[in-house]
């Protein structure tokens, strides 16, 4: 075993969470960050916002007034675009439907706001370069597990300890490809395909 004074092995260890972090970041292959905002908000008149800053993938939008929250329910663009084929046209009023269009940069309501509305976006964020360990702390519990096993793993090999070294490694390594397919899972429930009997149903309801 290979002798390390402790506050060498900390900030190693702290600047290989870093590392191990920003690769994460640089595969961009899909956003580990769970993030809620209260921001933008529609005001009268409004039929569509821009989609919060990194946000990859919106997963809950949510009216929140005084007296009540509702959902407003995200749906294919196909299905929008049949039962909504001018929303601007449409009265004004709280929205019940909307979906992500122009390239999902930006969120279509069914109907213009009738005033000022306050949202709530639920969304995968994609994340920017770390700058500080205390970043981790905006993580979701996979993506954590996957830094710990990997800067455990950079740690034993610090002290030689190879065989340890590679066991981390490994269980970094599967709970990596865990956060891929939960994250992927994740975009297949949000599709929001519907039928087109589902759409005659909603247009008699709506």
């Amino acid at each position: 075993m290979k002798y390390v004074p402790a506050t060498q092995i900390s900030a190693d260890i702290e600047n290989s969470v870093l590392e191990r972090l920003n690769y994460l970041v640089s595969l961009d292959l899909f956003a580990f960050q769970q993030k809620l905002s209260a921001a933008p908000d529609l005001t009268v008149g409004l039929y569509y916002l821009t989609v919060p800053t990194r946000a990859a993938v919106i997963t809950d939008l949510r009216l929140t007034l005084d007296d009540y929250e509702r959902n407003i329910e995200l749906i294919d663009e196909g299905v929008f675009n049949q039962m909504y084929p001018a929303p601007q046209n449409n009265a004004q009023g709280k929205p019940v439907h909307a979906c992500m269009r122009e390239g999902e940069s930006k969120v279509y309501f069914d109907k213009p706001a009738d005033g000022t509305l306050s949202l709530e976006w639920g969304y995968y964020e994609i994340p920017t370069d770390a700058t500080s360990s205390a970043y981790v702390a905006n993580l979701n519990e996979l993506a954590k597990l996957t830094l710990v096993r990997w800067a455990a793993a950079d740690g034993f090999r610090m002290l030689n300890e190879f065989d340890r070294a590679e066991a981390m490694e490994n269980e970094g390594n599967r709970f990596l490809t865990a956060l891929k397919r939960r994250y992927h899972h994740s975009m297949q429930e949000n599709a929001r395909f519907v039928s087109i009997k589902e759409i005659h149903a909603r247009k008699r309801t709506s």
